[in-house]
């Protein structure tokens, strides 16, 4: 009875949920309510878990790893992005906002750090229950930084353009290519 109470102890952590009842089920090859209101703890003992011993504790183990990467994955990297907010700004007399500004370093900063947070979690045996969903979000954050390193690339040689082509000297040197810039620039 001894060596039965540190697994069941195990077995009523908050991080063993149905995929590990139903290993469990797997392995004893005995039919274990969980989730019935009536489950008791003699219906747990009449499954020969002192034999699968290692394999149940394994589960336990696995499923405590589990949470903690769930709880990474929701609350610190999908909670963030759910909130997350990219400021778009005004130009220099352009009308409307075209530049991205203020909180930008701190986004992209955010970016590279969750994906290689997912890229470490999908290298990890413990993510099969949330393979889809990690790959998933490596795919999304991937784009967005690719996104916006583009949009940074393109905002800088259009910003250098717009003072080449607007500004004293070099506009009245190439007034064509000037009024070109203009039309375009619009």
């Amino acid at each position: 009875m001894i060596e039965i109470i540190p697994m069941v102890e195990a077995l009523a952590k908050p991080s063993i949920r149905d995929r590990h009842w139903i290993d469990i089920i797997e392995i004893t090859k005995t039919e274990i309510p969980y989730n019935s209101e009536s489950f008791t703890f003699a219906q747990l003992l009449s499954a020969p878990l002192l034999q699968y011993r290692e394999d149940i504790e394994d589960i336990a183990d696995s499923a405590d790893k589990q949470l903690k990467l769930e709880k990474q994955l929701n609350e610190e990297i999908i909670a963030h992005w759910e909130t997350a907010e990219l400021e778009i700004k005004d130009w220099k007399g352009v009308p409307q906002p075209c530049t991205l500004g203020g909180n930008i370093i701190e986004i992209t900063e955010k970016l590279e750090e969750h994906i290689m947070a997912l890229n470490q979690m999908n290298a990890m045996r413990y993510v099969t229950p949330f393979k889809a969903i990690v790959t998933d979000r490596i795919s999304v954050l991937s784009d967005a930084a690719d996104q916006v390193e583009k949009w940074l690339k393109v905002q800088t040689l259009w910003t250098n353009l717009v003072s080449v082509f607007t500004s004293g000297d070099i506009a009245k040197q190439m007034p064509a290519e000037s009024k070109k810039f203009r039309s375009i620039d619009k």
